[in-house]
């Protein structure tokens, strides 16, 4: 049986420990939820264990930036997903890597990296961490993608690897998929059956849309050095929604590109301008602040770098067809 991670809460230092057990009995289980009510950080914890599988989900509410520690005790292949927020990770290779909202990665963690660091950027995180023993990925000479056939050559070395050194936006099939994972009302063996079964799924939809993707890569012609630079590129103007003087050519420069790439590159990849894109991030945050808090909209209005609150309800009147104050009151 897979076993539960340990994770670190750095607020001091908040240590949560130990195996899915009933504490009454000692019994083993294989679903555990706890809940948080510390002075920064509320929420809850769900594990769900079984042998070859597991999955760990988080729902935090943050006062401030925290760092969390997820510290495993197998080598295995790992799916994380955040359904809400934004946290900056690292890969199994040590890549610097962005997951926000509706962003995730596949990696394998070998024996020499038995913990991960999560830097939350947000103040409220969904986050989704499922593990699977690294028999479900096995070399075979069948395998004509080079991508995969890497993957799984390095999990059979035990080398700590990932699929690709980026994040991937979560598509309305993983979102059913996680959906049916995280809401369901089986129990029992079918309960087990069930979870695998939704589990698979998403890992063949996560292999799938890389497979995708690198072929979307090179119909336009992009290097993965390059794609590797849009993706930084995407991860700072995300890091970064508080400010409103950052120009292309600063993007270009701080991604190690030149303009005239980023901005077609940009384009193919994500489909919007560099700041049409930055703009509609900004005016998402916007939404969910004014649906989820009570925070007054001067302030929404600088934590989206706009000094003056007039041309921000201007700019969301034009994105949701009402003003920031009217958007609340209708919702």
């Amino acid at each position: 049986m897979l076993s539960k991670p340990l994770i670190h809460i750095r607020e001091g230092s908040v240590f949560i420990d130990g195996n899915i057990t009933n504490r009454n009995n000692s019994e083993k289980l294989h679903e555990l939820s706890e809940v948080l009510e510390l002075s920064s950080i509320k929420g809850v914890l769900r594990w769900v264990n079984y042998p070859s599988f597991g999955f760990l989900y988080c729902d935090l509410n943050l006062e401030k930036q925290k760092e969390l520690y997820f510290e495993r005790k197998e080598d295995v292949i790992e799916m994380r997903m955040v359904l809400e927020g934004t946290c900056v990770t690292n890969s199994a290779t040590n890549s610097r890597i962005t997951l926000m909202d509706r962003g995730h990665d596949l990696n394998f963690y070998g024996a020499n990296k038995k913990c991960t660091n999560y830097q939350v950027l947000s103040k409220h995180l969904k986050l989704l961490v499922i593990s699977v023993e690294k028999s479900y990925l096995q070399e075979s000479k069948e395998e004509t993608n080079e991508l995969l056939r890497s993957f799984c050559s390095n999990i059979s070395q035990m080398k700590s690897t990932s699929l690709q050194e980026r994040s991937f936006t979560i598509n309305k099939k993983m979102n059913d998929a996680i959906h049916q994972v995280l809401n369901h009302n089986k129990k029992g063996a079918i309960k087990q059956i069930y979870l695998q079964s939704r589990i698979l799924e998403l890992l063949r939809l996560q292999l799938e849309q890389s497979y995708s993707s690198e072929h979307l890569y090179l119909k336009y012609g992009l290097k993965d050095d390059t794609v590797k630079r849009i993706h930084l590129c995407r991860d700072f103007l995300h890091e970064n929604l508080d400010k409103s003087n950052i120009t292309l050519s600063f993007l270009a420069r701080h991604c190690g590109t030149n303009e005239y790439t980023l901005k077609s590159g940009f384009k193919s990849i994500f489909n919007d301008t560099v700041f049409g894109y930055w703009k509609r991030v900004k005016m998402q945050k916007a939404q969910k602040l004014l649906l989820k808090s009570t925070t007054p909209i001067v302030e929404i209005a600088e934590s989206i770098g706009y000094k003056n609150h007039r041309h921000f309800s201007t700019a969301f009147k034009k994105e949701f067809g009402l003003s920031p104050k009217d958007y609340r009151k209708q919702n």
